[in-house]
């Protein structure tokens, strides 16, 4: 027995020992590579973006690299941003704040202010994956402002879209708003369609915790434009846009259209990318049981699909999902059980707890008071997250109202300095021309000799354009005519025809149809009448576009910039006539209840963006429609452009280019 027992402990011995020579050699490889650099440390850092290799190996690999690179701080910024990003990806982010700290620690002391942003910005990303989400803001808010002081606009922007979903998370929903408006001004001209889309979503989410539903229906409008265009350039996921979608499904729940919801959340359904994202497939089924509910409490479909939700979330250990379905079901059987709500209230309670969900704890333990007597402790609770919710927003709103007066007297120091540099420019202007007369004078006769080459060649072009311009002045004016004439000839005597008619006989019939006549003359004459292009034309331009979008919402941007006196009176023409055929395209096909007309001035060009939500229409029916047809030729003969953006069922958008 004893020598069994030997044999055994010996056995075990040299397996432990070729257990660790085997570990030895691997270590001695890792080691060996390092020494005999067999590996570049490019190679070590292409190694740690291997996503088929274990998290915990491509951590070993950006190590390496960290080690071999320890002399060189641009290295060391390019291995610490790696390693943090894959410490997020492993779900330490404890450890991802602490590199990231690392990584602000050296940016600063290099005075290296580009870093110091991008690390700012990971401190806030790993606080607000430990749900702290007061500092994650003030990261964030330092960022946007290290990004605007150095004119990237675009980071900015993205920042404070960051900051106003973290607003909107603890319930400020005033303050996201402010936010994200701002953000919308940053960087409405750029094409960051992705941000600009995410700003839209969340004035509308603002919109609707406010009730104005009205107005979030609006702005979840203009997520969906921009969200489509988005994912059309690969820019964002398609199950992102389809969350907007969810979001409109919601809006119209709260507004009790009912159909219109469940209708929108069963097309979601059959989408083939929903049912590969179980967190978002859940989210859709778990919406549609609790809106159907809603429509009809003894709907049959809403307790499985409430339930189904509820047992995939748990699946997918998907917090947020299991607060959302049990909050859900705690309303579903509020009314006709109220053990089983109150089971479903501090359920929903536990999670939000575990997740640190403010706005979560609040509403569950809204639920618990309605559905238990003695709430001593809850009470208490809610009292506690309650005032934590109101000094998380009054900190946040006082950072962000901080940080835009910095702004704002960063830009006028700004200013004072560039008048100041100006100033000493002409000084010294003045002085080199005491010193440099003869050749100033050497410099004035090329110029002369550029400038009348420059005046020839001109001259010859511009002939060429007057004789352009006479043609497309000779048409408005013909069309004018035209449409005097037609109104008293054709207009009168159909109305004096009309008046012969009444003192004979009753013939409504007729009498309907020449007066049906007499005021499509009329509305002809209107539409294709002459311009005012003096010192009323923008009042005139409003008045017609309100006129043709009477039954529309029609919001115009940008006019305000526009100096609409240094607009010739041919390119005001050109624009009013483009715009009313648009409009008037609109009003006959389009079915549009939303109407956006942006202006925007260039050096050379006055833009212009005409939107509708309307049907739209095919690139075959754009080729017929012989208004549209109209627009481009009037645009041509001035030497405009203009670009129509058109999918059927999915809106219109024409682009416009007005010379000055």
């Amino acid at each position: 027995m004893k020598h069994l027992d030997m044999s055994s402990s010996f056995f075990i011995c040299m397996v432990f020992l070729l257990y660790g020579l085997s570990s030895y050699a691997q270590i001695e490889k890792i080691e060996g590579n390092h020494i005999d650099s067999s590996l570049t440390t490019d190679q070590y850092f292409n190694l740690s973006k291997n996503k088929k290799l274990p998290i915990k190996e491509r951590l070993s690999y950006i190590d390496i690299f960290l080690e071999n690179v320890k002399d060189v701080d641009s290295l060391i910024y390019k291995g610490w941003m790696r390693k943090t990003v894959l410490l997020s990806n492993g779900k330490q982010y404890d450890k991802a704040y602490y590199f990231s700290q690392r990584l602000l620690d050296l940016a600063t002391k290099n005075g290296d202010t580009l870093y110091i942003a991008k690390a700012l910005n990971k401190l806030a990303l790993y606080s607000r994956l430990q749900d702290q989400l007061d500092i994650s803001f003030k990261y964030y808010n330092e960022g946007f402002t290290i990004f605007k002081k150095i004119g990237d606009s675009a980071s900015a922007g993205k920042n404070l879209l960051s900051m106003s979903n973290i607003q909107k998370s603890t319930g400020d929903f005033i303050g996201s708003k402010i936010t994200a408006i701002d953000g919308l001004k940053l960087i409405e001209n750029s094409e960051d369609l992705k941000t600009i889309s995410g700003f839209y979503q969340v004035i509308s989410t603002a919109y609707r915790e406010e009730q104005d539903l009205k107005n979030s229906l609006i702005f979840n409008d203009s997520a969906l434009i921009n969200g489509k265009k988005a994912v059309a350039l690969k820019k964002i996921k398609e199950i992102d846009f389809l969350k907007i979608k969810n979001t409109r499904a919601n809006i119209y729940a709260d507004l009790k259209k009912y159909p219109k919801a469940i209708s929108i959340l069963n097309t979601l359904l059959k989408d083939s990318i929903l049912t590969k994202e179980p967190k978002e497939f859940a989210r859709v089924i778990d919406n549609l049981g609790f809106i159907q509910w809603q429509e009809n409490k003894t709907n049959s479909q809403s307790k499985p699909l409430l339930q189904e939700a509820l047992k995939i979330r748990k699946e997918e250990n998907d917090t947020s999902g299991l607060i959302a379905s049990n909050i859900h079901l705690a309303r579903y059987y509020f009314d006709n059980n109220k053990s089983k709500a109150l089971h479903y209230a501090k359920r929903a309670y536990f999670h939000a707890q575990n997740k640190n969900s403010l706005l979560a704890i609040k509403e569950s333990l809204g639920l618990i008071f309605d559905l238990e007597k003695k709430v001593t402790f809850e009470a208490k609770a809610y009292k506690t997250v309650d005032d934590k919710i109101r000094r998380i927003n009054q900190t946040n709103r006082g950072i962000y109202d901080a940080t835009k007066y910095a702004n704002d007297r960063l830009l006028a120091d700004n200013q004072a300095k560039e008048k100041q540099v100006l100033q000493q420019q002409n000084a010294l202007l003045k002085s080199k021309n005491k010193n440099n007369m003869l050749l100033g004078i050497i410099s004035l006769t090329l110029l002369g000799l550029f400038f009348l080459y420059y005046y020839l060649r001109q001259r010859t072009k511009r002939l060429k354009e007057e004789k352009k311009t006479e043609t497309l002045e000779a048409i408005y004016n013909t069309e004018a005519a035209l449409s005097r004439k037609l109104h008293d000839d054709f207009g009168g005597k159909l109305n004096h025809a009309m008046l012969l008619l009444q003192a004979k006989t009753g013939t409504t019939e007729v009498l309907n149809i020449v007066d049906g006549l007499y005021n499509q003359s009329r509305d002809f004459s209107r539409e294709i009448n002459d311009v005012d292009t003096g010192s009323n034309f923008k009042d005139f331009l409003f008045a017609m576009m309100g006129n043709y979008a009477k039954n529309q919402k029609l919001i115009v941007t940008g006019s305000t910039d526009v100096d609409w006196s240094k607009i010739s009176s041919l390119s005001k023409k050109t624009l009013f006539k483009v715009l009313q055929e648009l409009l008037i395209n609109m009003q006959k096909h389009s079915k549009a209840n939303l109407v956006t007309v942006s202006f925007r001035k260039s050096k050379k060009l006055l833009k212009v963006t005409y939107a509708d939500n309307g049907v739209g229409a095919s690139d075959e029916e754009l080729h017929f429609k012989n208004g549209l047809w109209n627009t481009e030729k009037r645009i041509e003969a001035i030497g405009g452009t203009i670009i129509f953006d058109s999918e059927k069922g999915h809106g219109f958008q024409a682009q416009i280019g007005i010379p000055n």
